[in-house]
């Protein structure tokens, strides 16, 4: 399944700051999110709801 993924004005500010190495590098972290959210090797979150 793939997701949709909306970045907000002022994440995409910040983005902006980045060098293009590091900016290309997130992106495609977030871009691969997209793709499988839940990768191999993640944890889980404890201690909190949502």
């Amino acid at each position: 399944m793939n997701y949709v993924v909306f970045i907000l004005r002022r994440a995409q500010k910040e983005l902006d700051r980045f060098l293009a190495e590091t900016y290309e590098r997130t992106k495609a972290a977030i871009w691969n999110l997209s793709q499988e959210s839940r990768p191999t090797g993640c944890q889980e979150l404890t201690g909190r709801e949502g």
